[in-house]
């Protein structure tokens, strides 16, 4: 059996209780208020008496989070970059996995991760990019399991990984090989006899005692860890009844008590651990006024606090722990003692990060993480988006912060009567300037207009699309930013050639495909990439067709930040157009047909919010703001603002702060050049930022940064003399009152009539 209810993966097997519950669900977006009535200790547990010494007294070390990963129902795993200053994840591709991943794991020393594959038995090992966060497969992975593996842990020396067999009600014990991450058993080791339906298991600090919480047997079966082979043997007393349905577990750092959800009976049981036989005392079991179906809980690196989250509740609770008694308090309010509101429901797992400042929700009815703030003021940060139900996720720390720092800038010269050029230049981290490249500028190979441009995810490679000869031009680009044609470049698209017009391409978020529209015939050739050479294959299928009805002329293009979507702006007579959805298969490739939607009031640019749950076309005149369905990703307008004339590029800032959009129209009374700010909040929505500014002459392409602090504006000449680069430092302290500044004309020299792109490397 898989599950008892379909609606969400990530409680599995639960209870007729949460079925019922999540037929009504609710709304996430709105705010949980919960009862003033104190705490009341029911399910026959204690009265909390004494929380003991614990089998680590010196409590946890803490480290910088830089990498997240989230296991999807998809079979996919998303990857982030953490900010350490703020917080905020940022979307960093995604990788496959086996069948229905289980809950992530990453071995202490942060080099690599294990995924449980519910769906196929077996364990996946990744080895983590120390440098980006990449995530490699190892050679010999997947390795068996037991049946329906989900839960799983590793113990503080790295040398054993224990997984939770839910169709089996027993534990595997895995040895890691030290230097590949190889799993093995020992034969005549395990399977080790648990509960029934154990959905959840810890450590102690020490790597002494194993706990196991068992969800349909109600009770936490506990074991002492063999040093040598990482047996497993039943301590005394073993198990320890707890309330109806724990499915989730949490340990104190200072290994003193371990905590446990009741689904069913909407309590968290609390056990003070022995520190010398590791057997478990009940100390108290906690009703929470508000809370009807606790799922995840965590407690704080300092031992301070037991953070809880409801399945439906959207609500985070701190309960603070007494360090004399154990005696749990969750009262009502915000700040410190209180709850934060603003998480979307069905959420199922909260964990703290490895610095111990902001905790992470996962909330699988929305397909999102919400962080948020740890202590006072509890400030709630944007949500981000995953691939689809997401239902586990993980933080790999290190001892520096992540930093997103620009490489090259490239710069398209579409020069009358003469081959296509590319400009290359070299940026500065620090400044945001520019320094020619040698060889620059690089041929394309091209003798007609280059429309679109896009670069690789890891900088690696730049795609380009003639619309006049339908070819896609790749380039790879080494260590020194030089540009050399890949393996079989350019690339037939197979379709009719016409005019001089904008025809996108885009390279999804894992970087295995690339997308270009077609303008002639409204359709999308679809390929794979080459990882090692960059070279294009057309997949089977392709090309593929928009929604029946939409405009065959594309005016832009893009996939969103997880990798699962692609939209297409067409226009349509002024002032309608549409933005249309396709979905984007994880394995092939393939494009499926989502949706679209309309008016698009002119359909011209669509940018995408880096949080990935908001998409904005700017048009003449109108931004329209649009929320995207987690599951289909079809637009729902929002609102519009007249705010823009004669738009000629958007670029939205990979931070997901500010909009910035370059005008250049010539009106009856005069000419209006320059750079609109818009700024959002942490919903989507966006207001004009006062300051805009003026330019000096007319604006073609704009691009910012990777790491979100320069924009670049390319000033074409129309008249067929050089033109300009100019670029712009941004500003992230939202006190700030003027967020962009001019920082000077970088370069001057060809045209600079066509599109730009930026590559950057993360550290």
């Amino acid at each position: 059996m898989k599950r008892l209810f379909s609606c969400i993966r990530a409680v599995l097997f639960l209870m007729p209780l949460t079925l019922a519950a999540c037929s009504s669900g609710g709304d996430g977006g709105t705010t949980t208020t919960a009862p003033t009535p104190a705490a009341v200790f029911v399910c026959n547990g204690p009265v909390p008496t004494a929380l003991g010494a614990g089998t680590n007294p010196g409590g946890a070390s803490l480290s910088t989070p830089r990498f997240a990963y989230v296991s999807n129902e998809d079979n996919t795993l998303s990857m982030y970059t953490v900010d350490a200053g703020s917080g905020n994840l940022r979307a960093n591709g995604y990788v496959l996995a086996g069948r229905s991943p289980g809950e992530l794991v990453v071995d202490p020393r942060n080099r690599f991760l294990f995924v449980p594959n519910t769906g196929d038995d077996t364990v996946s090992v990744f080895l983590i990019g120390t440098a980006n966060g990449s995530l490699t497969e190892i050679v010999g992975s997947p390795f068996p399991a037991g049946i329906e593996p989900s839960p799983a842990t590793v113990d503080p020396t790295g040398r054993f990984l224990f997984v939770g067999n839910t169709g089996g009600n027993n534990i595997s014990v895995f040895q890691i090989a030290p230097s590949s991450g190889a799993l093995s058993q020992t034969p005549g080791i395990g399977p080790f006899a648990a509960g029934l339906l154990p959905l959840a298991l810890t450590v102690d600090p020490t790597g002494q005692f194993l706990y196991a919480a068992n969800a349909d047997s109600n009770d936490v079966s506990a074991f002492r860890i063999s040093a040598s082979t990482g047996a497993l043997t039943p301590l005394a007393g073993s198990p320890y009844a707890a309330c109806e349905a724990p499915v989730s577990i949490a340990m104190d750092p200072q290994g003193r008590a371990v905590y446990v959800s009741n689904l069913n009976s909407g309590t968290v049981s609390q056990f003070v651990i022995d520190p010398t036989t590791g057997v478990l005392r009940a100390n108290g079991v906690l009703t929470i006024p508000g809370v009807s179906a606790p799922t995840g809980l965590v407690v704080d690196l300092s031992g301070q606090t037991l953070y809880v989250v409801d399945l439906f509740g959207a609500v985070r609770w701190n309960c603070s722990i007494n360090q004399t008694t154990g005696a749990l308090s969750c009262p009502n309010g915000h700040g410190f003692s209180g709850f934060v509101t603003g998480l979307d429901i069905l959420s199922t797992q909260i964990l703290v990060d490895p610095s111990n400042t902001y905790t992470y929700v996962v909330n699988f009815g929305t397909s999102t993480v919400s962080p948020t703030a740890r202590t006072f003021p509890n400030v709630g940060l944007p949500a981000v988006s995953t691939r689809i139900f997401p239902t586990s996720m993980v933080i790999a720390g290190g001892s520096a912060a992540v930093t997103h720092q620009p490489k090259f800038l490239y710069a398209v010269n579409n020069l009358v009567g003469a081959p296509v050029t590319v400009g290359g230049y070299a940026v500065n981290p620090a400044t945001g300037s520019l320094t020619a490249l040698a060889g620059s500028p690089f041929v394309t190979g091209s003798s007609t207009p280059i429309s679109g441009m896009t670069a690789h995810p890891t900088g690696r490679f730049l795609y380009m699309t003639s619309s006049v000869d339908s070819r896609v031009y790749g380039f790879d680009v080494d260590s020194s930013g030089t540009l050399a044609a890949t393996p079989g470049s350019p690339y037939v698209r197979g379709v009719f050639p016409g005019p001089i017009a904008k025809e996108p391409i885009t390279v999804e978020a894992s970087g295995r495909f690339a997308y270009a529209f077609n303008r002639n015939s409204g359709t999308l050739t679809a390929y794979s990439i080459n990882q090692a050479t960059g070279a294009l294959t057309e997949l089977i299928g392709s090309p593929f067709g928009l929604p029946q009805g939409v405009a065959a002329d594309g005016v832009s293009l893009q996939a969103d930040p997880t990798g699962r979507f692609l939209f297409v702006t067409t226009p349509g007579p002024a002032p309608t157009g549409n933005v249309s959805t396709l979905g984007i298969d994880p394995i092939g490739g393939n494009l499926a047909i989502f949706g679209s939607a309309g008016p698009a009031r002119g359909a011209g640019f669509v940018q995408i919010k880096s949080d990935g749950r908001c998409l904005y076309t700017i048009d003449p005149g109108t931004i329209t703001h649009y929320t995207l369905d987690p599951f289909f990703g079809t637009p729902t307008e929002r609102f519009f603002q007249l705010a823009i004339q004669d738009p000629v590029s958007a670029a939205i800032d990979p931070l997901g702060r500010f909009l910035f959009v370059t005008l250049g129209l010539t009106a009856p009374q005069a000419r209006v050049l320059g750079i609109d700010l818009f700024e959002f909040n942490n919903d989507c929505d966006f207001t004009r930022n006062p300051q805009s500014l003026p330019l000096s002459s007319p604006a073609g392409s704009s691009v910012v940064d990777s790491s979100g602090r320069f924009l670049y504006v390319a000033h074409p000449d129309a008249a067929g003399g050089p033109g300009a680069l100019s670029w712009f430092t941004i500003t992230q302290d939202s006190s700030s009152a003027s967020p962009l500044t001019f920082a000077g004309t970088a370069i001057t020299g060809p045209l600079f009539t066509g599109p730009m792109a930026v590559t950057g490397t993360i550290q």
